[in-house]
């Protein structure tokens, strides 16, 4: 079951992987960028003081922060106990694999830290906007992970699985983070 599991993923990321271009190339590279997300999460930051103050802002950014240590440190501990090789170092498939200035990642990529710390932190933002909110549109927060996710995929560093395992860890993080928010520091 788990070869099947392991076969069906490779196909999907080679069809995922396959579908280029060096316009794409360009763009995937910087959706990928750890950078990326930052202006939106400033935006974010900068609403809800607006809309709440100082102390709930600060909370938020403290819960961005928990966020992102947890996620990175699950993913680095799964990563080097799982030890699955990422698609650019897999010696099976890595000469089909498109990658982007040369640009492979770690050895291992089970699961991708990438999508684990964009879910979380979107999932916490999304928890807050939705508590102040009553607007359904706030789930399209969401298409900002799911994007970084499919360029860490054409980049060619991670398999489907990788990005989904990350996006449930990431997601149960963020819940789990607003919880103790709410909890310990009486957030929004």
């Amino acid at each position: 079951m788990i070869e099947t599991l392991k076969y069906w993923d490779t196909l999907l990321f080679l069809k995922i992987n396959d579908f280029n271009n060096p316009f794409l190339d360009k763009v995937m590279w910087l959706l990928s960028n750890d950078f990326f997300i930052y202006p939106f999460i400033a935006t974010f930051l900068f609403w809800l003081f607006k809309k709440t103050g100082g102390k709930q802002t600060a909370i938020a950014l403290l819960g961005i922060g928990f966020c992102i240590a947890t996620s990175d440190l699950t993913s680095n501990f799964v990563k080097h106990n799982v030890k699955r090789y990422r698609p650019s170092h897999n010696l099976i498939i890595k000469e089909k694999v498109h990658s982007v200035n040369g640009y492979k990642g770690g050895n291992y990529g089970f699961y991708s830290a990438h999508a684990s710390n964009t879910f979380s932190i979107i999932c916490l933002l999304f928890l807050f906007a939705k508590k102040l909110t009553n607007n359904n549109k706030w789930y399209l927060l969401f298409l900002l992970p799911l994007i970084i996710s499919y360029s860490r995929i054409y980049l060619g560093v991670h398999y489907p699985s990788d990005i989904i395992v990350g996006g449930v860890v990431g997601i149960n993080i963020g819940f789990l983070v607003k919880f103790l928010l709410n909890k310990y520091f009486r957030s929004v």
